[in-house]
C-alpha cells in the first residue's frame, strides 16, 4: 500500500519520528518501524505502555550493529566454554591413559646367574616354537634352560628389567 508523503508525515508526527533530510523511501522506512514498535508496546487497554521514541535509519542502522555485535559476543562466549570443556575432557582422558600406564605390571620375570631380570615384551607371542614344540610364555619363563637360551642368543621377544 503506497502512501503519499503528506500521509507519511502525518503518521511520522503523529508517530513523534524526527523527519528532518528524509527522503520518501527513509520516511516509508521509518513510520513502518515505529508502528510496528508502537503495535508491541500497547497494553491491554490499547494504549502504549512507553513513550515513544525518534526511530530513524540511522538509530535503526545502530540497533542492527549492537545486536550483531551482541550475537558474536554470545558465540564467542559460547565458543571458549565448549574449548574449556574439550580441554578439560582431554585431560582427564589423558590422565586416565597415563594411570593405567602406570599401574603394575603382572608379567612374570625371569633371574638368570648374573642377577640380571628379563621379562617377555608386551608384544610377543603367547606362544613360541622352540626345537619344534609350541610353548606358551608362561611355561618358557619357568624353564631355566630355554630362558637363557633366549637371553643369550638376543631375541626380539625379550627385555631386560633395569
Amino acid at each position: 500500500m503506497a502512501q503519499t508523503k503528506e500521509a507519511l508525515l502525518a503518521d511520522a508526527e503523529r508517530l513523534n519520528i524526527n523527519v528532518d533530510g528524509l527522503d520518501y523511501n527513509q520516511l516509508r522506512t521509518a513510520v513502518k518501524t515505529a508502528k510496528e514498535a508502537a503495535d508491541g508496546d500497547e497494553g491491554e487497554n490499547g494504549e502504549s505502555t512507553e513513550t515513544p521514541t525518534e526511530t530513524t535509519p540511522e538509530n535503526a542502522t545502530v540497533a542492527r550493529q549492537v545486536a550483531a555485535r551482541e550475537k558474536r559476543a554470545k558465540a564467542t562466549k559460547q565458543a571458549a566454554k565448549e574449548a574449556k570443556k574439550k580441554k578439560a575432557k582431554a585431560a582427564e582422558t589423558k590422565a586416565a591413559s597415563e594411570s593405567k600406564k602406570e599401574g603394575k605390571d603382572n608379567r612374570p620375570v625371569f633371574t638368570d646367574d648374573r642377577e640380571l631380570k628379563f621379562r617377555f615384551k608386551k608384544t610377543a607371542p603367547e606362544s613360541l616354537n622352540i626345537d619344534g614344540k609350541s610353548h606358551k610364555t608362561a611355561d618358557i619363563i619357568k624353564n631355566e634352560e630355554i630362558m637363557l637360551e633366549l637371553v643369550y642368543g638376543n631375541s626380539n621377544y625379550i627385555e631386560q628389567i633395569h
